[in-house]
């Protein structure tokens, strides 16, 4: 009996581990979307991507910081992670939409409320 209430426990952490994760994951990606957007529309400039990355990376590992306790190691390394998401994120949006892409992303916006009467 004491197998079987293990078995019951260890799958029911599993899942809300498997949750917390996801949870998490998701978050993280949430962050880095919105400090990209947010980032590119505030400092538009030539020659201002260094400040642009350096508060995405920040807004990412503040949202990290608050729901979890990394060690030096597991920081460094996801700073290394984010760090190369980053790059991809923006180098891919830059080849499919070109460098004023928030402007674009604007406007395909207000297109698609112009079909949405209920967008306004």
């Amino acid at each position: 009996m004491k197998s079987s209430l293990m078995a019951f426990l260890f799958a029911f952490i599993r899942s809300i581990l498997t949750s917390v994760g996801q949870n998490l994951w998701d978050g993280l990606w949430e962050q880095l979307f919105a400090a990209i957007e947010y980032a590119e529309e505030k400092w538009n400039e030539e020659n201002m991507g260094e400040k642009k990355k350096e508060f995405v990376m920040d807004k990412a590992l503040e949202y990290i910081s608050k729901h979890t306790d990394l060690n030096f190691l597991y920081r460094k390394a996801l700073e290394i992670f984010i760090s190369r998401v980053i790059d991809g994120i923006v180098a891919a949006i830059n080849e499919e939409l070109g460098d004023d892409w928030v402007e674009k992303v604007k406007q395909y916006k207000e297109e698609l409320a112009g079909f949405l009467d209920f967008i306004e």
